[in-house]
């Protein structure tokens, strides 16, 4: 059938046919619009807008499925003209690293690492969106933080961050390749790092130091120490014992556990008091003579590194870098030391995979020794 020209258009602008004369309207008409049907909705429309040539221009550039929607009658003809056709949440991708770090569900440390990770892709490319990033751009970004002499695991913990902001990208639909294309250029490795932990010898000349020096010592000195040694003896983090307080203690079976949800990964974690270590950690517990608040009312985590590599040093224990986290890695090596199964020492420490427990559980000389040194090997004797 033959395509008719809305004449209402014209009647509504007298200026229409000086913009754009009748025999390009009717091109643009014919190749927008396939049916008497949506030509007749497309004048019903135009009338009811007073629609310009210059908005029926724009309109057709946009979306032209707008104006060829069918009808289909019920709510459904009313409700589609208000969805989009563009699904795009994320203008770029600057957008998502603020939408990433808005949740509530990432740590404080977290977010900092997704600000870092925003502010050194805007160094890098301030002006980046969607369509300009591919393979070669990440590689480029790769390049970039190698070039500013970032050690390896460094550049791994802001690729990583990049690589969850652009997932979400590829969930709206705005990056098309997967994330395995996107970062298949890449090329750095993680280092594998010895993680220092302290022997039975090392934690008993520790101790001993803070029960005799207990009451002449600062209070900052008494408090970041004793965490310390508690670490060392139940593996809980410096982020989580600033949080611990006597009410996460419980009894079950007339045994004293600690019971709480650690703040990065959201596990929940029981440690065993009266039997872990011989209950040592109660031990430093009781030292303080609290029954109720906070086990432990801590300076911030630079400081307690401080004053435990200050006392380490100036007691001539041993040559070793330590930190408060060092007490993470010597309750794993410990525990595996004395031959508790991986998955026990799992649990104890929160990991949510065992693989992370088989880097913090190091097999040192002492614990090779002490696995083997029962086995006979009657064979070969």
């Amino acid at each position: 059938c033959a395509v008719i020209v809305p004449e209402v258009i014209i009647k509504k602008n007298s200026t229409f046919a000086e913009k754009m004369n009748l025999d390009n309207l009717t091109k643009i008409v014919q190749h927008e619009i396939n049916a008497i049907a949506q030509v007749n909705k497309l004048k019903s429309l135009c009338c009811q807008l007073s629609i310009t040539a210059k908005d029926y221009s724009t309109i057709i550039n946009i979306s032209p499925n707008f104006i060829a929607q069918k009808n289909l009658g019920g709510s459904y003809d009313t409700i589609i003209h208000e969805v989009s056709e563009d699904n795009s949440v994320y203008h770029s991708p600057i957008e998502i690293f603020n939408l990433i770090m808005e949740s509530k569900k990432i740590s404080p440390n977290t977010k900092l690492n997704y600000k870092r990770t925003k502010e050194l892709l805007i160094e890098f490319a301030p002006l980046a969106s969607y369509q300009d990033i591919d393979k070669r751009f990440i590689r480029a970004f790769e390049i970039y933080l190698t070039r500013k002499n970032l050690c390896a695991n460094t550049i791994l913990k802001y690729l990583k961050c990049l690589k969850r902001a652009l997932r979400l990208a590829q969930q709206t639909g705005q990056i098309k390749e997967t994330i395995e294309e996107l970062f298949s250029l890449t090329v750095t490795k993680a280092e594998i790092i010895r993680k220092e932990s302290l022997t039975p010898h090392e934690l008993n000349k520790l101790q001993e130091y803070l029960i005799s020096n207990f009451t002449n010592m600062e209070s900052d000195y008494r408090e970041a120490l004793s965490a310390f040694l508690f670490s060392c003896y139940t593996g809980i983090r410096y982020s989580d014992i600033c949080q611990l307080t006597y009410a996460d203690m419980k009894r079950i079976k007339n045994k004293r556990w600690l019971i709480f949800t650690m703040q990065k990964t959201k596990q929940k974690v029981y440690v065993p008091l009266d039997q872990i270590f011989g209950g040592r950690a109660l031990k430093i517990m009781r030292l303080f003579h609290r029954t109720r608040g906070k086990l432990f009312y801590l300076p911030s985590n630079a400081k307690c590194n401080r004053v435990i590599k200050r006392v380490y040093k100036n007691q001539q224990i041993g040559k070793k870098n330590i930190s408060f986290h060092t007490g993470r890695h010597t309750a794993a090596t410990l525990l595996l030391f004395y031959k508790i199964p991986l998955t026990t020492i799992q649990s104890i420490l929160g990991h949510t995979h065992i693989t992370t427990t088989e880097i913090y559980a190091e097999q040192n000389e002492a614990t090779i020794y002490n696995s083997i040194k029962g086995v006979k090997f009657k064979e070969f004797i």
